[in-house]
């Protein structure tokens, strides 16, 4: 009863967070900043866009940002790593002393709509989520977790020229890992769910 109170909630503060966007321009808000001057426009000169990123929300590594319908985006986040170490009593090769393996994986989906905007400024409603495996093994021990995450928030994101931005991203979200650790060849399974605050943030280049 208790996780699924909690799943209920973070539902709830999803669906909040999209009928709070769709209450919103079509286009945003944007402020008219003729009154301070002349000011260059930055913000959304470029559909499309790559980043360095980290979120416990949708995901971290490199990822592709898509804009559409003028106020929305979508991004693809990844993330490979892979190391195997083995090592040999002898020239034979007929008995291991070392047998490591480290691998993990992740990959994200995060949909964003612009709420309001200025020359150089935006803030952004998001939901998004991630798959992540972790695999940590060696010839007695290891850890195999497999992790769903899914949240939404609000984002802030400086532009420092019409190519180079910099983001932020903050919100709730839920958690869901499978573990199976191995001790001394015996396994032993874990379950765990939690709500947590997210966050994210990256360094992102326009084109």
């Amino acid at each position: 009863m208790k996780s699924q109170n909690i799943i209920a909630s973070v539902f709830a503060f999803i669906i909040g967070i999209f009928i709070f966007n769709s209450l919103a321009p079509a286009q945003g808000i944007k402020f008219d900043e003729s009154l301070f001057g002349d000011s260059v426009k930055y913000v959304n000169c470029f559909d499309n866009s790559i980043s360095g990123c980290y979120s416990n929300i949708s995901g971290y590594g490199l990822s592709y940002t898509r804009r559409f319908l003028n106020s929305y985006a979508i991004t693809f986040t990844g993330l490979s790593i892979y190391n195997e170490s083995k090592k040999w009593e002898d020239m034979t090769k007929a008995k291991l002393t070392e047998n490591t393996t480290n691998i993990l994986y992740n990959f994200g989906i995060e949909i964003q709509r612009d709420i309001f905007t200025t020359n150089a400024t935006k803030v952004f409603g998001m939901i998004g989520g991630y798959y992540s495996k972790v695999n940590d093994e060696d010839l007695k021990n290891g850890n195999d977790e497999t992790i769903y995450a899914v949240g939404a928030g609000f984002g802030f994101q400086l532009y420092l020229s019409k190519y180079v931005s910099a983001y932020a991203s903050i919100g709730y979200k839920l958690d869901h890992s499978d573990k199976i650790t191995t001790t001394n060849g015996k396994d032993s399974p874990a379950l765990r769910n939690q709500t947590m605050v997210g966050f994210g943030t990256g360094l992102s280049f326009s084109f």
